[in-house]
């Protein structure tokens, strides 16, 4: 049986400098943010360069320290640059997914592990073959060899970064913030479009559900749709027209993600149990109601109901009636009305 080849365009995520790479993958190059000690100008621009059209950095991969050897200076960086182990595995890595797939473009590829080997760089930075320019808008797509390996070039040299702020768990993988001095000479960054595209397609898909959820509560429970308004802080008055509902989700809720996120968490309360979200909402009207402020002791920022503390606001004092040890406690409260 003839042995699979292994496809160059598949492998995993891998960290480059600080920064995460992705198999098909589209990145843009976008404005770095200047840090606090900028010039004004650059303040204003929201940028470490000139935004002007054609401004762009030419950047070379440095022949003595590519990456693709285990004594290349970028692992000084890393958390493993004392184990040459690790050292010899990522070069390898590198090699095996920025430069190896360029074997159909540039002949005997492999030299570029030999970082004494002139001829062979030499002759690689005449025809443009280890040079890439980066500017605001460029894209690399990481599904084309050619594209992933410029990309590297520009991150492994230090002049691109990843744009924002890094989570506690990207950090622990060896990913940097923006404006971590590990970036500081970076005049670029860049960003996912990728991601970005998915992320807005999902959040249309949210729209979409959340105005069908919208539209089909008010037919079915009208109700039920002003109570979910009034908890998320839109006060609707209970004779308004279903005509001029309509118009609600379009201009006080899909405008405004919060908002958005709000409506459909509660939605998904309603589906879930419905009756148990029209008791949480009674709950609701009878502590605002004259009987309800009547019975509930108030004492400093919390509120008391038989020497029970039940909350500082209305929502959290129906989340505690709400539990099941205080089944009781509710019952009680109710016989009041």
């Amino acid at each position: 049986m003839a042995k699979k080849v292994k496809d160059p365009n598949e492998f995993e995520p891998i960290v480059v400098n600080g920064c995460l790479i992705e198999p098909n993958t589209v990145y843009e190059v976008v404005a770095k943010e200047p840090n606090l000690n900028a010039p004004p100008i650059y303040q204003e621009l929201g940028s470490t360069k000139e935004r002007m059209p054609g401004v762009s950095n030419s950047i070379s991969l440095t022949q003595s320290d590519s990456g693709f050897f285990l004594n290349s200076t970028i692992f000084n960086k890393t958390d493993f640059k004392s184990d040459w182990v690790k050292r010899e595995q990522m070069a390898k890595k590198y090699y095996e997914i920025f430069a190896e797939p360029l074997r159909m473009y540039i002949s005997e590829i492999e030299r570029i592990q030999i970082p004494t080997d002139d001829e062979f760089f030499d002759k690689n930075y005449k025809n443009g073959q280890f040079s890439v320019n980066i500017g605001e808008s460029i894209q690399f797509n990481t599904a084309n060899p050619i594209e992933r390996f410029k990309l590297y070039i520009a991150i492994a040299e230090g002049e691109l970064c990843m744009k924002g702020k890094r989570t506690e768990e990207e950090k622990e993988i060896g990913l940097k913030d923006e404006q971590d001095m590990f970036h500081q000479d970076a005049q670029y960054a860049y960003i996912s479009i990728t991601e970005r595209k998915s992320k807005q397609e999902k959040q249309s898909e949210i729209e979409m559900e959340a105005s069908y959820q919208f539209g089909d509560l008010l037919r079915k429970d009208k109700d039920s749709l002003l109570s979910i308004l009034s908890y998320i802080n839109i006060p609707v008055k209970k004779d308004t027209p279903k005509s001029e509902l309509n118009t609600f989700f379009k201009t006080k809720i899909e405008p405004f993600k919060l908002k958005l996120k709000e409506f459909v968490e509660m939605i998904e309360k309603y589906n879930s149990n419905p009756e148990e979200l029209k008791l949480e909402f009674d709950i609701i009207d009878k502590i605002k109601s004259k009987k309800g402020k009547e019975i509930l002791l108030k004492q400093g920022s919390s509120y008391y109901y038989n020497d029970t503390v039940l909350g500082s606001n209305v929502k959290s004092i129906a989340s505690t009636f709400m539990k099941p040890e205080n089944k009781e406690l509710l019952t009680n409260f109710l016989e009041n009305f």
